[in-house]
């Protein structure tokens, strides 16, 4: 997926809740463009969880959930849950 130039993480990104951050390519390889996203962010907790519903080229609607548990001592697991 690409960002645009300078983004590399959501909080480089000012945002608001439902509203489309960008629009993404998605690249087969890295660098056949194969799809589309308007990456949408509907509800989140900053360093705890999101829910993403972001309209694709491809589908009406992808929706995932992210967790993010972190680990005493440092580092983090995710844990997705798409609908």
């Amino acid at each position: 997926m690409t960002a645009p130039k300078g983004v590399e993480s959501i909080q480089d990104v000012d945002f608001k809740l439902g509203q489309p951050l960008f629009r993404s390519t998605l690249l087969l390889f890295g660098a056949i463009p194969v799809d589309y996203s308007r990456l949408t962010v509907i509800k989140m907790e900053e360093g705890q969880w999101f829910v993403e519903e972001s309209p694709m080229g491809s589908m009406k609607l992808w929706r995932h959930e992210r967790y993010v548990v972190n680990f005493p001592g440092g580092g983090c697991y995710q844990r997705l849950h798409h609908v």
